[in-house]
């Protein structure tokens, strides 16, 4: 947990590396939106019910500014 302080790392989302590495291959754009459930440094999570709610409002949220 502390070695991610000290390398200042914010999060940690394979996923979206692997979308940014083939998006800057083929020369595309990529968009990566994520939530935060769980803290790694911590311990805190969020429930499955607050993670369903979450994907919700950020799904609203992203759709509503395109």
């Amino acid at each position: 947990g502390s070695e991610m302080c000290i390398r200042d790392r914010l999060g940690v989302d394979m996923e979206t590396h692997v979308l940014y590495s083939l998006a800057m291959r083929f020369n595309k754009k990529a968009l990566s939106v994520n939530t935060v459930s769980d803290h790694v440094i911590y311990g805190g999570h969020m429930s499955s019910k607050e993670r369903e709610q979450g994907l919700g409002d950020m799904i609203e949220s992203v759709l509503e500014s395109l």
